[in-house]
């Protein structure tokens, strides 16, 4: 969505909507676990690793983007139905999380994702 914002907003973990990520990020990750491959737990883990990295993440909202919300999942261009896809998605990311010791910290992220400010 267009905010009307000229700035960039700062935040803590990446929206992989439409990312510009830089090579040093992509040269660190270079593969999410595969838990992570449904859901937004690639979401979580990459503002994690920007944050231990000191790097930064923003988000520019003056460059509309639609989320569909599943849509590949809804237009039945998968073999997974919806339900299958969110009980995937759950239970990889808190299973990865959870084994990672890293659960306190992606409940955090969770919770920030919440309360993201939007400046007019």
């Amino acid at each position: 969505h267009c905010w009307n914002s000229t700035k960039v907003r700062d935040v803590k973990w990446v929206d992989f909507q439409a990312p510009l990520l830089h090579r040093d990020f992509i040269e660190k990750v270079k593969q999410y676990p595969n838990e992570l491959i449904y859901g937004w737990g690639q979401d979580a883990l990459s503002g994690m690793i920007c944050e231990d990295n000191g790097w930064k993440v923003g988000v520019v909202d003056w460059c509309p983007v639609i989320h569909y919300s599943a849509h590949t999942y809804k237009e039945g261009k998968s073999d997974l139905n919806l339900n299958e896809y969110c009980q995937k998605a759950e239970g990889g990311m808190f299973n990865y999380f959870m084994n990672a010791g890293l659960m306190d910290r992606f409940n955090k992220f969770r919770e920030l994702s919440g309360g993201y400010v939007y400046e007019y």
